[in-house]
Parts: structure tokens; sequence; C-alpha cells
């Protein structure tokens, strides 16, 4: 874990391979997106989540969430939009910047043989 400050008050940032990544807040609260604390969805009580051990999975990420994903060239590489940027941007509508980046970035690596790494 590490210790990192947010504004004032520190928060222990807890992160697990292949498990959930999040932020333990001031105030015996949770946060289940470790880079998003102030997404009400995302932020828990400890006893909140030893009652309901599935709001550990209200930021896990969704393959396709949007119907515009579903014929996305990069959707192999990129599996659109996390629950993060959902609530960033709205939900509605995929980030066209990170469209682009995903999209082009399958391009290149079509055209120079490289494959994404």
């Amino acid at each position: 874990m590490r210790r990192l400050a947010l504004g004032a008050a520190p928060y222990l940032h807890m992160q697990g391979d292949r498990s959930l990544n999040a932020a333990l807040l001031p105030g015996n609260r949770v946060s289940v997106c470790d880079i998003n604390f102030t997404e009400p969805s995302f932020l828990h009580t400890l006893d909140d989540l030893r009652s309901d051990p599935s709001l550990l999975t209200r930021a896990t990420k969704k393959v396709a969430p949007l119907p515009a994903c579903g014929d996305c060239p990069a959707l192999a590489i990129c599996g659109g939009p996390s629950r993060n940027e959902q609530a960033l941007i709205g939900g509605s509508t995929p980030d066209p910047q990170m469209c682009t980046f995903y999209t082009s970035t399958g391009a290149i690596a079509v055209w120079d043989n490289t494959g994404v790494q």
C-alpha cells in the first residue's frame, strides 16, 4: 500500500494483481475506484462493504457497455469505456478522444506489423 495525499487528508491506495484497486479514505470510507474519490456510486463505508460485498463490483468494467462499442474495430484492445470514464463524461457515449486513441493505435499496429503490446 502507498500513502498518498488527497488534499490535506492522507489516504491509502490498495492495489492487487488482477483484483480490486481501491482507496481507503478518511472516515472509514472506501472508493472502489482508486482514481475517483467523488463518484457516489464508488464510495462506501467499511460497514456497507461488509454487509454487501457486491458493492465492490461497482467499478468493474463491462466489455462493450455502449451500443457504439459493438462495431468498433478497436474493441478487442479497448473493451469500451470504464465505469470511471462513463461517470466522468456522463455515460451515454464513449469518450471521442479515447476512441481515437485506441482506433489509431490499432491501425498503426496493423500497418507496421508490431501488434499491440
